[in-house]
């Protein structure tokens, strides 16, 4: 579960400590409280991208860390324990650092990853619901991957995938073939040219940021030296060196400390100061003899990073990608120059992938028919108990003209709200309320048999009235029996299902607005839940309906 969330200089927020609790953590507020705020700022702490955009004005850079209890996570341990990276006491620790010019860093228990690694750590440790997903949902390629991740067929998708632009690649090399001679000769020619140049580089990785590094240290040698030796004789050989006025008072109080007792703590302090400047000096002569006044290598550096420079402007934004491009390249010039030998050989390949591909796509749309027929009965059953109780939910699977990078099947989730109604594609008949039902609907049809232990969702019951958002309370309520639940809501009847409330809010500080976050007693849970009943002003009325909402949410409780 999320044990606890800091966020400091994010958008509204100033510096931010949120502690989590099991169950269901309800999030409310007036609109443009902050809310999604919070929420967006864990999203960035799980893997999501980010931009300079996010820091909060004036300031350099922002932090957000999300600590996890992990104790229960097998998936999530494994991972860790693959990448290496210690988690004391069943204990993760996500931080990201994003500045002001859009760098971000990213953490794990303080060790360093890249954001491939942290979406790999994050895939079963969280889920978000965004307020955009409502129309993702609408979407024919959500519905697969939804579908997909349902029946755990995403390692079928990507062996297709990889077979398809297998495929893809023999093709394109077959077109090759089939050029003019004159063509050949061009494209053989520029290929030749470019591994000659990119080869005579001789790039290595990483070097274009070791001499990046090299550069200053050159460009400042003479300066850097200048204070290296300035501060060596203020320490060992000026007219008043530290050490030897240092040596002098040690001296000193040896003889008040002999003599007296005395000073025991003083003459201890001053030995420490004393090793202290001794290894300060050692550092210092170890940097200065380091450093180079060598205006050749000075130039060969320059001249060496504006040559990189050229090359990634030319072939590729990194060495690394410089490196694969050339590869490419070269295996393109070598299918040129054996065009001949290889047309018969191609040939062959393309069939023999055509015909495992095909085979692999019959292999998935089976199993997606068989998935559909699961993932709609659950779908169907919960949307019923979400107050669509005469609602009916159907996957269709029509066959695309050829095979895609995912497949042939062309997915469509169908839905009639009301009886009479015919089954239609969503994107067609359903209303903004009914989208909501159906994604909670499908997401805790996917927890149920692929849950991450933390769902978030944001604003899921947009577009619901009061009597629908109390079915959805019940839901989110039953959901956070097996796993942590976190949620924004506008609507009462949800918030009074929560097992820990927070009120979110604007407020002033040094003349700026921050967004900030209290934890709700249950009497301000009833404060707060009769303000959002009757407009942030809290009549007697209110309040005893707020009560009311309260101790029937408490009655549901007893039924999941």
């Amino acid at each position: 579960m999320l044990a606890n969330l800091y966020i400091k200089n994010f958008a509204l927020i100033d510096d931010l400590t949120l502690c989590l609790e099991p169950g269901l953590n309800i999030f409310t507020g007036e609109t443009g409280a902050g809310k999604s705020i919070i929420m967006e700022s864990l999203s960035l702490a799980l893997g999501a991208r980010s931009s300079a955009s996010v820091v909060r004005s004036g300031q350099t850079c922002c932090v957000i860390s999300a600590e996890f209890d992990i104790t229960k996570i097998s998936e999530v341990n494994k991972t860790l324990e693959t990448l290496c990276i210690p988690a004391e006491n069943s204990t993760l620790i996500l931080r990201r650092e994003i500045d002001n010019s859009g760098k971000s860093r990213a953490f794990a228990n303080d060790t360093p990853l890249t954001l491939l690694a942290l979406n790999e750590i994050t895939q079963n440790l969280a889920d978000i619901h965004t307020q955009n997903e409502h129309q993702l949902l609408l979407e024919t390629s959500f519905q697969r991957k939804f579908l997909d991740a349902y029946g755990s067929l995403e390692k079928y998708t990507a062996e297709i995938s990889k077979k398809y632009y297998e495929l893809k690649e023999l093709k394109d090399s077959q077109a090759a073939l089939e050029l003019s001679f004159a063509q050949k000769e061009r494209l053989i020619d520029l290929y030749s040219f470019q591994l000659k140049e990119i080869a005579e580089a001789n790039l290595k990785p990483s070097e274009d940021l070791e001499l990046e590094n090299t550069l200053p240290l050159l460009k400042n040698a003479s300066k850097l030296k200048d204070n290296c030796e300035m501060a060596r004789k203020a320490l060992y050989s000026g007219e008043t060196p530290a050490l030897s006025a240092i040596t002098q008072t040690i001296k000193n109080l040896e003889a008040l400390h002999n003599s007296s007792g005395a000073m025991s703590e003083e003459l201890d302090n001053t030995r420490n100061a004393y090793y202290m400047l001794e290894s300060a000096l050692d550092g210092i002569n170890t940097f200065a003899d380091k450093l180079e006044i060598d205006p050749e290598k000075l130039q060969e550096v320059m001249e060496r990073l504006e040559l990189i420079k050229k090359l990634k402007k030319k072939y590729a934004p990194t060495i690394e990608e410089i490196a694969t491009y050339e590869e490419k390249i070269k295996a393109q010039l070598e299918t040129l120059q054996k065009s001949e030998e290889s047309s018969l050989e191609l040939t062959k390949k393309i069939e023999k992938n055509s015909t495992e591909l095909n085979k692999l796509c019959t292999k998935l749309s089976e199993l997606r028919l068989k998935t559909g027929q699961k993932l709609a009965k659950a779908v169907e059953t919960e949307i019923q108990e979400l107050g669509m109780k005469k609602a009916r939910f159907a996957i269709t699977l029509t066959k695309e003209q050829e095979v895609q990078n995912y497949g042939i099947d062309k997915v469509d989730f169908i839905f009639s709200a009301n009886p009479g109604e015919e089954l239609k594609p969503i994107k067609s008949i359903a209303s903004g309320g009914e989208l909501s039902r159906l994604m909670l609907g499908l997401k805790t049809a996917l927890s149920n048999v692929y849950g991450s232990p933390v769902l978030i969702f944001d604003e899921i019951d947009s577009g619901v009235g009061g009597p629908t958002g109390q079915a959805i309370g019940k839901k989110l309520k039953a959901l956070s029996k097996e796993r942590q639940i976190l949620c924004i809501t506008h609507l009462p009847q949800i918030a009074a299902f929560g097992d820990t409330n927070y009120a979110v809010f604007k407020t002033q500080k040094n003349g700026k607005t921050i967004t900030e976050v209290k934890k709700l007693s249950q009497e301000n849970k009833i404060d707060e839940i009769a303000k959002m009943l009757s407009g942030n002003k809290i009549t007697q009325t209110a309040l005893n309906h707020a009560k009311e909402l309260i101790e029937n949410s408490n009655s549901l409780r007893n039924s999941i």
